[in-house]
């Protein structure tokens, strides 16, 4: 019972408080800084069919984000960005990063799916898929050595993410040109 006495004095009990107080300062300035750092998701995808809207008349493209196949391509390629942010970015240019170059493939006007205006402001947990014509990426010399998909925002921030559709993509586009 001494023994058990002498582990639990006064200044251990106070070096446990101490070291349990450093490790949550450090939990809360990593979760603060987290809150104020730019976190996008940018999901390259390909199209599988263009659809006609009976009720609003717009026209939206339904995407997969597994394989590319040219026959199902309906001649777009898509790059889904949702802001997991927790506050308000505003999206304004898109496209691909070429490997061993720092010149990147930019979709100069892409098309929204939900025909909305382009930069786009994403509101917290917001998401928008762009579109881009794949004759002028498939007609680009550096385009089957894409290595990634990517979203820079209006204050600077890239962020790039890649998918099965994507390295599908460029496997098709280097044994067909």
């Amino acid at each position: 019972m001494d023994e058990l006495l002498k582990l639990v004095n006064k200044d251990n009990i106070v070096a446990l408080a101490a070291f349990i107080g450093i490790f949550l300062s450090i939990y809360n300035f990593v979760i603060e800084r987290r809150k104020r750092s730019v976190r996008l998701k940018v999901i390259p995808k390909t199209t599988r069919q263009m659809v006609q809207s009976q009720t609003t008349g717009g026209r939206f493209i339904v995407t997969s984000d597994s394989r590319f196949s040219l026959k199902d391509s309906n001649q777009y390629i898509a790059i889904e960005i949702i802001n997991l942010s927790y506050f308000a970015v505003t999206i304004d240019e898109v496209g691909f990063h070429v490997k061993g170059k720092k010149d990147r493939l930019i979709l100069p006007q892409p098309i929204t799916g939900d025909q909305k205006e382009w930069p786009r402001k994403l509101e917290p947990r917001d998401t928008v898929t762009v579109y881009g014509q794949f004759a002028e990426l498939f007609n680009q010399s550096d385009a089957g050595q894409i290595k990634n998909a990517y979203a820079e925002t209006a204050c600077g921030e890239i962020k790039k993410g890649t998918s099965k559709a994507l390295k599908s993509l460029t496997k098709f586009i280097k044994t067909n040109t």
